[in-house]
Formats: C-alpha cells, structure tokens, sequence
C-alpha cells in the first residue's frame, strides 16, 4: 500500500495534516538550472522545490540535494534540476495523519514530502510543519487537561 493511504481508522484521534501542510509549494520544471532553484527557494524562504512535469510531479529537489549536488562539483548554472532531483518522491494526501506523516518522514531520512490529492499537487509538509502540528496538539491536550481537572474541583 502507497504511504498516506493507510486505513484512516489506524490512528484515530491524530490530527490530520491538511491544516498544517503549505499550499503555496514552489514548483519547477526538470529542465530549470540547479541555480535557479536555488535561488528561488532562497527567496522564497523554503527548503524544497517540487519538480513537476505538466500537472505530474516528478522529483523533488530540497537543500540537501543542492548541497550534495555543489559538493560532488555539479556546476549549479549548468546542472538541470531533473540531474540532481528525487525522482518519484514519496507523496502523502492532505488526509495523511500527522503520526504516519512522522513515520514515513523518520523511516525515509525525509524533511519535505508533496502532498498529492487524485494526483494532484495541493501542498507540501515539511518537518518544521510537523513540529507546529505537534505544539498544537500538545496545546489542546493541555487544555482538554486543564478542563478536566477544573471538573473534578
């Protein structure tokens, strides 16, 4: 089974990841320059740039892989997205539950993951989503807590 299709009763009661997820993705086409990309995403403030061919993503390309791209001696202005990208990332639905989204993150050395719905491109979760998913849960925990306790008084 493709991750973020699991039985949605698995994790019942996490928080899904479509609040969290951004829908503003940066996107590019495979034959743009690893330098464009690069400076795109510094503009633009994010780690990722999905690489998308049509309506059809076809890689990912995140800070990493710019990094590891310099450090092999890949020219930035002559290397093309498509030579240095993920090809066919792994991709979750914005009905994904933050919990597998972690897992599948944790299990593949991930920090960014496409959100696809019907094959479509709607956003992107990286990590630091995920850390504000897991404030606010802790948010709410505390104030179902703090509910309780004022019950019991």
């Amino acid at each position: 089974m493709k991750p973020g299709t699991k039985d949605k009763e698995q994790n019942l009661g996490m928080p899904r990841i479509e609040p969290f997820m951004s829908l503003h993705v940066l996107t590019a086409p495979p034959e743009q320059t690893l330098q464009e990309a690069a400076q795109s995403m510094t503009e633009r403030r994010v780690g990722a740039v999905v690489v998308t061919r049509g309506a059809s993503v076809v890689g990912i390309v995140t800070e990493r892989d710019v990094l590891r791209s310099v450090a092999l001696g890949l020219v930035p202005w002559n290397t093309t997205l498509e030579g240095c990208m993920t090809h066919d990332p792994i991709s979750i639905t914005p009905s994904t539950d933050t919990f597998e989204a972690s897992h599948i993150m944790l299990e593949g050395g991930f920090r960014h993951l496409p959100v696809l719905e019907e094959g479509r491109l709607v956003g992107i979760l990286s990590l630091r989503d995920l850390l504000r998913a897991a404030e606010a849960e802790r948010i709410v925990r505390a104030n179902e807590e703090e509910e309780e306790e004022r019950r019991l008084v």
